[in-house]
């Protein structure tokens, strides 16, 4: 099923609650608690083959790259490398996703994949 960009744009610009924290968060590796919809996402990337194999991608200045012009440029394979980079577990620390989604970068990415599917 194609994923609603519309949907999660609006979503993100609304500023929902993305996320809490679990309450004996010490106690756990990941003290985030995502949204179901923030879930619902991921799932949807996944079965549209957004989020692809770790295979070659070296994008460790992606967050550079989000905010360059040469964003604007940026192709379906791009945006693919980036959210992949984002979403794949054992990357980044917990605090990771949230601090994309906190800084607005999901919501520009979701604009940019909506404008070149």
């Amino acid at each position: 099923m194609p994923i609603d960009y519309d949907y999660y744009i609006d979503y993100f610009e609304n500023k929902n609650q993305f996320y809490t924290i679990q309450p004996d968060f010490l106690h756990h590796y990941d003290p985030f608690i995502y949204s179901e919809t923030i879930k619902k996402l991921i799932r949807e990337l996944q079965e549209n083959n957004i989020l692809i194999p770790l295979v070659d991608i070296n994008l460790k200045n992606y967050s550079k790259f989000i905010n360059s012009k040469h964003f604007d440029n940026a192709n379906l394979s791009d945006i693919k490398n980036i959210m992949t980079v984002i979403f794949k577990d054992g990357i980044h620390t917990p605090a990771y996703l949230a601090t994309i989604i906190d800084r607005g970068y999901l919501l520009k990415i979701l604009r940019k994949l909506k404008e070149i599917t």
